[in-house]
């Protein structure tokens, strides 16, 4: 073997010196363990290889088989500065809720027409009304027009855009939210059968499912009296699996609960919103499709969701016995990119963007769009309420009420960076500070004189004490003092923040430079088999919503503790 040092590399070929000082010619198909280190091939960068005569050029000598020394793999050794990146979806812990069941109250499940939440008339201790809000979008607003468009899995899609937001989408996110923050049931999780994970050529059956893994206090509601605070406030209705099961008539009309919760957006068509990209759509990168049978990322080893410990079997850290999901998926907020900080990051025409697809290509894997909606627009909306306890008001007015810099997700895109917006009371459209919500003698005495004002009752005074409430229910409900310290609030709060550093947010892949083809895969064998200079790979886990580093792009090295 010579050794020798890399004089320069252009993505598919370079020059190495050797110790005599020529200038060798190297390709990476003739040295296959420089796959997924190209990033190292700096100059300088030791190596060693086998020198040929070169069948191109009579005369000359090619490199074969060139591979980094141990010391170009050394921490200290690289010249990058950044190692680590964040995969873009995480997990938000959901821990065990039978003790606030058995202790009842707002966290717990009831039969909301039981306890006088019901329809048919207002309450004199219930809230009824409307809370005006805002959305402002601080990274571009992704809303694809799919209706009524014919799609073909082996054609290439071209996307025009919505230029409003529709209603049963924010109603989504609104309640994806409210679930997390109460800590409610799922609303659906239907997943029976074992997965497979891959041992050499041979595929073995985890010992348990996904569903086998999620604690019945968290599993979809089948009767009222099963109804945890997000079934109460938005609607319920059993699953279609559990309706075939039931046989009994008084069941079967027990089969859902209307909302008390009506999402309106007052906006309307607005074309002027729509940054339109006219004849050259933009060619998005592929998005990845999370797979559960990635058992390191969706499986914790505690009821609590901590991620199980790196560098235990596939088997171990599996569905198994013992182990439970990890949580609800999110996708994070792209801390640093909003418009705001960073305006020539969105800018359509621009080419190295994590969003943009390497080299402009377009095929089957990914999608186009021809436009967005630009950020910083502003949108109104409403949400009309009936006999909404305080503390429901309250849970309402924190969502509403986030730290700054704290942002929901919206639309299509999220995994790179898409649809960050701001959600808001909107103090503009309040009467005299208070929010147009009031109980059923407020109305009436709206209703017996027509020359009256709606009710605007919720004072600032109020609306605190109604916040206070739904703290101290999740508090006393989970036995925990500090409210932000538990577990599903503290990564709600991180997961719409952004990560704890600024390293890049990405689907796995070996290094930092996008591959067109998305070949995240390889990162994924790499972490469990590791390559030929390593004798086994890491078996990284996804780190937790909270902590502060990420994954490192080469799985084989250790990650920092």
């Amino acid at each position: 073997m010579e050794t020798g040092k890399i004089l320069e590399w252009r993505g598919t070929y370079g020059f190495i010196e050797d110790d005599g000082g020529t200038r060798i010619f190297f390709h990476i198909n003739n040295s296959r363990e420089l796959r997924g280190v190209e990033e190292s091939l700096v100059p300088g960068a030791p190596v060693v290889f086998n020198k040929r005569p070169s069948e191109r050029r009579p005369g000359d000598f090619e490199a074969h088989n060139v591979r980094l020394q141990e010391a170009a793999y050394s921490e200290s050794s690289t010249s990058e500065t950044q190692e680590h990146f964040y995969n873009p979806y995480t997990f938000v812990p959901t821990p065990p809720r039978q003790q606030a069941i058995q202790e009842g109250g707002f966290a717990g499940d009831f039969d909301p027409l039981r306890c006088g939440l019901d329809h048919a008339s207002l309450k004199p201790e219930l809230w009824t009304g409307h809370i005006p809000i805002k959305l402002t979008t601080v990274t571009p607003l992704v809303l694809p027009k799919t209706e009524g468009e014919k799609r073909d899995s082996t054609q290439h899609q071209t996307y025009d855009v919505l230029d409003y937001i529709p209603e049963s989408s924010l109603r989504g996110m609104l309640r994806s939210a409210y679930e997390v923050v109460t800590n409610s049931r799922y609303a659906c999780f239907h997943n029976p059968d074992k997965l497979t994970y891959r041992m050499g050529r041979q595929k073995i059956k985890y010992q348990k499912s996904p569903e086998e893994l999620l604690h019945s206090s968290l599993k979809p509601a089948k009767c009222r009296n099963e109804l945890s605070p997000a079934e109460r406030l938005f609607g319920w209705v059993l699953q279609k699996g559990d309706q075939d099961q039931q046989t009994d008539t008084e069941d079967k009309n027990k089969r859902g609960y209307k909302s008390r919760i009506r999402v309106v957006c007052e906006n309307g068509v607005r074309p002027s919103i729509v940054e339109d990209f006219k004849n050259a759509p933009l060619p998005l990168t592929i998005l990845g499709q999370p797979k559960p049978e990635q058992a390191r990322f969706y499986v914790a080893k505690d009821a609590q969701g901590n991620p199980p410990d790196d560098g235990i079997s596939k088997s171990n850290a599996g569905y198994k016995a013992g182990k439970a999901l990890r949580g609800r998926k999110h996708y994070w907020h792209h801390k640093g990119c909003e418009a705001e900080n960073e305006p020539n990051y969105w800018d359509p025409m621009a080419k190295n963007r994590e969003y943009r697809r390497t080299g402009g290509e377009t095929d089957s894997q990914n999608r186009s769009i021809k436009g967005w909606i630009k950020s910083g627009t502003k949108f109104k909306a409403s949400l009309y309420v009936q006999n909404l306890q305080c503390v429901e008001v309250g849970t309402l007015l924190w969502l509403l009420s986030l730290p700054e810099g704290h942002y929901f997700r919206l639309g299509y895109g999220k995994p790179l960076g898409f649809g960050s917006l701001t959600m808001e009371i909107d103090k503009k459209r309040l009467r005299d500070g208070c929010i147009p919500l009031g109980t059923s003698e407020n109305w009436k005495a709206y209703y017996a004189d027509l020359d009256a004002c709606s009710p605007a009752t919720l004072d600032e005074n109020m609306q605190s004490k109604c916040i206070q409430q739904f703290k101290d229910s999740m508090k006393d409900a989970y036995q925990e003092q500090n409210f932000n310290n538990l577990s599903f609030i503290e990564g709600f709060l991180q997961v719409l923040g952004g990560p704890g550093s600024d390293d890049s947010i990405h689907y796995p892949r070996r290094n930092r430079t996008p591959d067109p083809e998305g070949k995240n895969y390889e990162w994924f064998m790499d972490n469990e088999n590791g390559r030929k200079r390593y004798e086994d790979g890491r078996k990284i886990a996804l780190p937790a919503v909270t902590a502060k580093d990420g994954l490192p792009y080469n799985s084989s090295k250790p990650r920092p503790r």
